[in-house]
C-alpha cells in the first residue's frame, strides 16, 4: 500500500489537498487492472501561484502539516498490517471517526443521511467522547436525544441504522473492542401514509405547461411505470428498445441491483421525449438532486391545485394504486415494482381497501 498527498487546483486560485491511500492493484471481472484507494480531503487551501514571501510561507506550513498527517496514516497502516494494537487510536474521538466515515462516502447516495446524523451527533456529544469510551449508555442516550428533538420515529430508525454502521466501522478500525449496540432495540417502524395521485389528478398535471418540463415528464413517466427516481436518473437511450411492436426498458434497479425487463406503454415512451443524442446519453440528464426535484413537484402540484404532500416517490405509489384499481393481480404488481417480498406489495391492497371505504360514503342518502 502507498499513501500520498494529492493536490487539486480550484478556479478561485487555490489548491486543495487530500490524502490518498492506495491499496495495491486488483484485477476486475473484465480483466482490466484497477487501483482502489481510500481518500480523506484536508481542509487546507494552498495559494496556487504564490507571489510573496508570506504566501510562500503559508503554503510551506500547510504542506508540512499535510505531510505530518500523511505520516500518521502511514504509521496506522503499519500497525494494521502487522495486526498490532496502535496506541494512538485510543485518542480518536467518535465525532472524528464519524467524520472520516462521511469522507469515505462522499458522492454516494447515502452521504446526505450520514451528514444529517452527524449534525445531530455533534449537538448530542458536547463532551467529544473518545471512540474507545462509547458504551451502551451513550448509544441509548443518542436515541433519547433524537426523541427529545421531536424527530419522527421512522427517521430515528434511519439515523440509528447509520449510527450502528459507524460503530461497526469503528470496531473494524480497532477503535472499539465490542459492539455496544448489540443489545439495544431499535424503535418499531410506524407505517407512514402513502400519498398517491388519482387518474383525474394525473390528467390535470399532464395539461399544465410547467417550466421544468423534464421534471414533469420524468414524474409522469414514473407514474406510468413505477420506476424509482434513482432508476429514472440513470436511464440511457440504450436501455430503450422496441420488441414485437412494444416498447421495453432494460435496467438494473439502483436499490436491489436486480436486472429488470420492463414493457412500457406508448404514452410512457412519448414522455421520454425524442432521442437527439447517442445511445449512451442519459434520457433525463438535468433532473438534479432529490430535494430540488421534490421542490419543483411541490410547485407543480400547487399550480394544479392538488392539496397533497407529493414527492417523486409518490409516483411509485400512484402506479401501484392505478394497477390495482384496473385489476392487476398482486403477484404481477410485485414483479412490476421489483419487490423481493410480497409483503411490501400487499400494503397497497390495504390502501385500496381504505379508498373503497371512502368511496362508499360518497353516494348521498336517497
Amino acid at each position: 500500500m502507498t499513501i500520498k498527498i494529492r493536490k487539486r487546483k480550484n478556479k478561485g486560485g487555490t489548491t486543495t489537498l487530500a490524502i490518498d491511500i492506495y491499496k495495491g492493484k486488483t484485477t476486475m471481472p473484465d480483466g482490466t487492472i484497477a487501483y482502489p484507494r481510500d481518500f480523506k480531503y484536508l481542509d487546507f487551501h494552498l495559494i496556487t501561484h504564490p507571489k510573496s514571501a508570506v504566501e510562500r510561507s503559508h503554503n510551506k506550513q500547510l504542506l508540512a502539516l499535510a505531510e505530518t498527517i500523511r505520516a500518521k496514516y502511514e504509521v496506522e497502516l503499519a500497525y494494521d498490517t502487522l495486526n498490532l494494537h496502535n496506541p494512538t487510536t485510543q485518542y480518536t474521538t467518535f465525532l472524528s471517526h464519524f467524520d472520516n466515515c462521511i469522507q469515505k462516502r462522499e458522492g454516494k447516495n447515502t452521504t446526505q443521511n450520514w451528514k444529517s446524523v452527524f449534525h445531530q451527533l455533534k449537538q448530542y456529544d458536547k463532551w467529544n467522547t473518545l471512540s474507545s469510551d462509547i458504551d451502551e449508555k451513550y448509544c441509548e442516550g443518542f436515541i433519547d436525544f433524537l426523541r427529545e428533538q421531536g424527530t419522527h420515529n421512522n427517521t430515528i430508525i434511519l439515523y440509528f441504522g447509520v449510527f450502528k454502521q459507524a460503530i461497526k466501522e469503528a470496531i473494524n478500525e480497532k477503535l472499539l473492542n465490542t459492539n455496544p449496540c448489540l443489545l439495544i432495540k431499535s424503535p418499531k417502524m410506524i407505517e407512514p401514509q402513502k400519498e398517491f395521485l388519482t387518474l383525474d389528478e394525473l390528467k390535470n398535471l399532464m395539461k399544465i405547461d410547467f417550466k421544468k418540463d423534464d421534471i414533469k415528464r420524468a414524474f409522469l413517466f414514473s407514474c406510468l411505470t413505477g420506476l424509482r427516481l434513482s432508476d429514472v436518473k440513470k436511464l440511457k437511450w440504450s436501455d430503450v428498445s422496441k420488441l414485437d411492436g412494444l416498447w421495453r426498458i432494460t435496467f438494473h434497479q439502483q436499490k436491489t441491483k436486480g436486472l429488470q425487463y420492463y414493457d412500457i406503454s406508448e404514452q410512457a415512451r412519448e414522455l421520454l421525449g425524442e432521442q437527439l443524442s447517442s445511445e449512451q446519453t442519459l434520457i433525463f440528464p438535468k433532473l438534479g438532486k432529490n430535494d430540488i426535484v421534490n421542490q419543483h413537484l411541490k410547485n407543480l402540484c400547487n399550480i394544479a391545485k392538488i392539496n397533497k404532500h407529493i414527492t417523486f416517490h409518490c409516483a411509485r405509489h400512484t402506479f401501484a394504486m392505478l394497477q390495482l384499481s384496473f385489476g392487476t393481480e398482486i403477484y404481477t404488481l410485485q414483479k412490476l415494482l421489483g419487490h423481493s417480498s410480497i409483503n411490501n406489495t400487499v400494503k397497497y391492497l390495504k390502501m385500496l381497501d381504505d379508498k373503497s371505504r371512502t368511496a362508499a360514503k360518497i353516494i348521498p342518502k336517497i
